[in-house]
């Protein structure tokens, strides 16, 4: 409760201390981390990173599609280091081939053009409609590794952080009056302007 209370991304956050402490284990090896948090001061695409690490190959919803968790593997840090690593093998170049695409007729947004996700519709639809501020009925329709798919609570937190912190404050006992931030709400279209995104989302 009391990291909800003093952090203004809990599981950021979280993320952070855990490389610090796996961080030692590299000794003396020139090294860069990188983060996929809110605050983060560099923003790399951690798909794009994960696909050329073989952890899995660009779905038609513009996430990674890992073989064992779907859509559903968070990618939240990388380190760059200045030394040689195992080579990895390279994911199949499309996951999705031959899946019937539940997602595409899903998305109430219309929102996969030429069979993939296109980032401007989405969010256009999110300006207009509160019907995905808390979800998102796309993702929700991938049949890879339903097992691995975020509970209710974990998709409020990640779709509106504000309400998810509300929710988490009522799963932990935290008073609203001790919680030192509010959240952050749904800001696609404040996103949207700061982030080009046309090249990590086209097929």
């Amino acid at each position: 409760p009391r990291h909800l209370a003093d952090e203004e991304h809990p599981l950021d956050a979280f993320v952070c201390r855990k490389v610090e402490s796996a961080d030692a284990a590299l000794g003396p090896v020139p090294r860069r981390w990188f983060f996929a948090a809110a605050n983060a001061s560099v923003h790399v695409d951690f798909r794009l990173l994960a696909d050329l690490a073989g952890l899995g190959g660009r779905s038609r919803l513009g996430l990674l599609l890992n073989p064992e968790f779907g859509v559903w593997l968070g990618l939240r840090a990388a380190c760059f280091v200045a030394a040689p690593v195992p080579f990895s093998a390279a994911a199949v170049a499309d996951p999705c081939a031959g899946c019937p695409a539940p997602c595409i007729d899903a998305c109430p947004g219309e929102a996969f053009l030429a069979g993939h996700w296109n980032v401007d519709r989405c969010s256009a639809f999110h300006a207009v409609s509160p019907r995905c501020a808390s979800s998102c009925d796309a993702r929700r329709a991938c049949p890879v590794a339903p097992h691995a798919r975020y509970g209710d609570d974990e998709f409020l937190y990640h779709y509106d952080r504000a309400q998810g912190r509300a929710r988490l404050r009522a799963l932990v006992g935290l008073p609203e009056a001790e919680d030192s931030y509010e959240g952050v709400g749904p800001h696609w279209q404040t996103w949207r302007r700061k982030v080009d995104v046309r090249r990590s989302t086209e097929p």
